[in-house]
């Protein structure tokens, strides 16, 4: 409805509207006038939405079905195109519709109503696993690409219908504002069914086919527009390219899906029930994880997980096979290279170990703590993806990840459950510093393979960000319906009790 309708004309001329304007509505409430104040009425805006729920004897889904499509219809209100239809008009539909057992029952009441679209949502369980299968109905031919059927499962009810809501915030995605006209006045200005609801403000905009019009005054669902270089018919529709913020909601959605999920899923709620995982966490990569692997190397990183509390932990092989590899490379290739004639340890030099020999050797053995970090990581993101649990930090993973990267290399990528990556990084890093030590004196190899290392690192941190995390049980509860390719690095327990190691890509539809 106009703002000057709901409002003391006098005193809204004087507060709030130009003079030019101000006679303008004031002519409208006059008798006698071009357009008299009983043609000026509060109509629905344009398109409306019907949400049905399908029953359930099941309590647990009927609460489920109550939320969802509460959760919904608040999407749509909140997008601004698609005007929820109210309960009792719903079940006014209901009675002109016929049987609910005969086929179309919902696109039979849907027509009663006379929306532009509507959605049918299933709500189903199966042991602890709730899910949710909605479809989406377009009844106009140019919302045809709207139509589509999604399916959600999760083990926290509560999250279905935030998943469902945030699947409608995405359907709105490039949706301009389509304004039928409602009456014509004077002095080339028209009323048109869109407004603050839609997301409409005074202003000036650009229209494919009536040019640019002017939005004079905005009321909830109806403004006053200045169409000057066209004359369109009643009823006729105005697109105005305006559009909703859909993936600011989209992200809302997200973060409460997310927040929800580490409720459930985090340290404190699986592992470390009664005691601070955070620092647990920190305790154990700083501390146990050392003095672990000073009394066994390597295999002390798989040990030191114990210290999160985790249930029958197994030790990852091939995990353990390639960060042994690595420090028996560290520890021995100096030697390889001279032929085991050069000193064993790097502070003592001899006739066989140039000084380039002898600062690679003395790089590689100081960074032998990053790879049993490394290994500590690896360990760790095994043991939490078996448990089904999430690390400590995970509510700000991102920058926790990359401050990983930062410290170890590739430390933000195990962090986040992405192996295969993390020990991609971790090699790569690694080659290329020790061939920065060795060509230190060769100032143009030598500067080139530092900008390597340096580009290298950078890529280690930005992807230890920006990456999505690797842990299963996470991506279950917060993933849409794109489709995504995935590497895994994995052993896995053949039914013969022999253990098998996979690598490759999974592909999650």
């Amino acid at each position: 409805m106009l703002t000057a309708m709901t409002m003391n004309p006098a005193g809204y001329i004087q507060s709030r509207i130009a003079p030019s304007l101000a006679a303008f509505m004031v002519l409208a409430m006059l008798p006698g006038a071009m357009v008299r104040a009983a043609e000026i009425r509060v109509n629905p805006p344009s398109g409306g939405v019907a949400v049905f729920v399908l029953p359930s004897a099941d309590p647990a889904l009927g609460a489920l079905g109550i939320e969802s499509g509460a959760a919904l219809r608040d999407a749509f209100d909140r997008c601004g195109r698609f005007l929820p239809v109210e309960e009792h008009q719903l079940r006014w539909a209901f009675r002109g519709a016929g049987s609910p057992t005969e086929d179309d029952f919902y696109g039979r009441a849907a027509r009663l109503l006379d929306v532009d679209l509507y959605v049918v949502v299933a709500p189903s369980r199966m042991g602890e696993i709730y899910g949710a299968a909605m479809r989406v109905v377009p009844r106009r031919g140019d919302l045809a690409h709207l139509e589509r059927v999604v399916r959600f499962e999760s083990r926290i009810m509560v999250n279905i219908p935030l998943r469902l809501a945030k699947a409608a915030a995405l359907l709105h995605e490039g949706l301009p504002v389509s304004a039928p006209v409602i009456a014509r006045l004077e002095f080339e200005r028209y009323l048109i069914g869109a407004g603050q609801w839609h997301g409409l403000s005074a202003g000036t905009f650009p229209t494919r086919d009536h040019g640019a019009i002017e939005v004079l005054v905005t009321g909830r669902y109806e403004s006053v527009a200045r169409i000057p270089s066209a004359k369109p018919g009643i009823e006729s529709k105005i697109v105005i390219p305006v559009y909703p913020d859909v993936r600011g909601r989209s992200r809302r959605y997200g973060a409460r899906i997310s927040e929800n999920t580490i409720a459930r899923y985090g340290a404190d709620s699986t592992l470390l029930k009664n005691t601070d995982p955070r620092k647990r966490y920190i305790e154990g990569a700083c501390i146990i994880n050392p003095g672990g692997n000073a009394c066994l190397p390597v295999y002390g990183a798989f040990l030191a997980t114990g210290y999160l509390g985790f249930r029958d932990p197994k030790a990852d092989a091939p995990g353990l096979a390639i960060s042994g590899s690595m420090l028996a490379l560290q520890l021995s290739l100096p030697s390889f290279l001279t032929g085991f004639s050069a000193h064993f340890f790097p502070w003592e030099r001899d006739g066989d170990k140039t000084r380039d020999m002898q600062r690679l050797q003395a790089v590689m053995w100081a960074t032998t703590p990053l790879t049993v970090s490394a290994a500590y990581f690896d360990q760790l993101a095994v043991q939490f993806s078996r448990a089904g649990a999430l690390p400590p930090f995970f509510e700000d993973r991102d920058a926790f990840a990359a401050l990983c990267s930062a410290v170890v290399p590739g430390g933000g990528q195990f962090y986040k459950g992405r192996r295969l990556t993390g020990w991609g990084f971790f090699i790569s890093e690694m080659a290329l510093g020790a061939c920065s030590a060795y060509y230190f004196d060769d100032r143009g190899r030598g500067r080139l393979l530092l900008a390597a290392l340096g580009t290298v690192k950078l890529a280690d941190i930005a992807s230890a960000f920006f990456m999505r995390t690797g842990y299963d049980v996470y991506n279950r509860e917060t993933a849409d319906d794109r489709a995504s390719l995935l590497p895994f690095l994995q052993m896995r327990e053949m039914p013969g009790g022999e253990d098998v190691m996979m690598l490759g890509m999974s592909y999650r539809p």
